[in-house]
């Protein structure tokens, strides 16, 4: 594997995964056929979404949970005004459920979503899902459409920060030169990262940093599609698993440090940092006793048919 330097992260190490030719953002590859998430309400009417995400068929009749994201927040890690302000960064929502897909609903997932389908983003040694697991579904939807096709010169990264629990020592922190980053108190990342160059392709990747920083091989797969970033992440790579933090970034290749050439956004959050995170317990069910108890009180459950 080739290594490189991605801001916030530290050293990544990838391989291409989607070779995709340069083109004009918005182009985007042809997607396999998306499932819209329909409405269980069990919230106030000023608490519905106006857009629902779209999810793989394999998890109808499951649920999911979001929260709603602030409109026009971009940031920096750093704290600095960003130069740029880009619909398809600014995230409105941050959903994540957990499924175990039966095996027929799995034999679909891995048919219609199979490494190698235009729009899939694999890690390098194309794993499959194990029959019987457990698959943790984030997706979040932005303000305008995100594309699989990066224009020559720039560059994007989409991540899932978890917190795995464990050692406190192993978990990233904020600083006061760096009060916006999205990984506070996470110690692991799964993300779909753009290749330098720019526009050769995106790379697939996870750190699970209990183990020194330890990059894993992967089962995890993504997409883009409209408006939504969707990941799957089987739960045997998140052992001890407390919460999630959705972050993304774009802007001008080689300018990964200055926030006039980009910007980036991190759900659930706001403008500045420290974010809050989504809990798992949040993601079980029950959450009337939950906000009874002052807790989970802006997450919304929703029914996938």
């Amino acid at each position: 594997m080739r290594c490189r330097v991605v801001v916030l992260l530290g050293a990544v190490c990838g391989v291409t995964a989607l070779a995709l030719g340069p083109a004009a953002l918005g182009a985007g590859a042809a997607m396999p056929d998306r499932r819209q998430m329909s409405v269980s309400e069990r919230a106030p009417e000023k608490n519905r979404l106006t857009t629902a995400p779209v999810l793989p068929k394999a998890f109808a009749g499951g649920r999911i949970y979001c929260l709603k994201d602030d409109p026009s927040d971009w940031n920096w890690y750093d704290g600095a005004p960003v130069g740029r302000h880009d619909g398809f960064i600014d995230v409105r929502l941050i959903c994540a459920g957990f499924y175990k897909p039966d095996a027929s609903k799995l034999d679909n997932l891995e048919r219609e979503y199979a490494c190698g389908v235009a729009g899939v983003v694999c890690s390098p040694s194309q794993l499959a899902f194990t029959p019987g697991e457990g698959l943790l579904v984030v997706t979040a939807v932005m303000d305008g459409s995100v594309s699989m096709v990066l224009e020559p010169g720039f560059q994007a990264r989409f991540s899932v920060a978890v917190d795995l629990g464990g050692d406190p020592s192993t978990k990233s922190r904020a600083t006061p030169s760096t009060p916006n980053l999205y990984s506070d108190g996470m110690n692991g990342v799964w993300e779909l990262d753009s290749e330098v160059p720019a526009g050769s392709g995106l790379v697939s990747f996870a750190d699970d940093r209990r183990e020194a920083n330890e990059f894993i091989e992967t089962k995890a797969r993504y997409w883009l599609h409209g408006r939504s970033f969707i990941a799957v992440i089987p739960v045997s790579e998140l052992d001890g698993i407390q919460a999630i933090r959705f972050a993304d970034t774009f802007g001008v290749q080689g300018a990964g440090g200055d926030p006039a050439q980009n910007n980036s956004d991190v759900a659930p959050g706001g403008k500045d940092g420290p974010f809050p995170t989504l809990g798992v317990e949040c993601l079980q069910g029950k959450l009337k006793a939950l906000k009874e108890a002052g807790k989970c009180k802006k997450v919304i459950a929703y029914d996938l048919r």
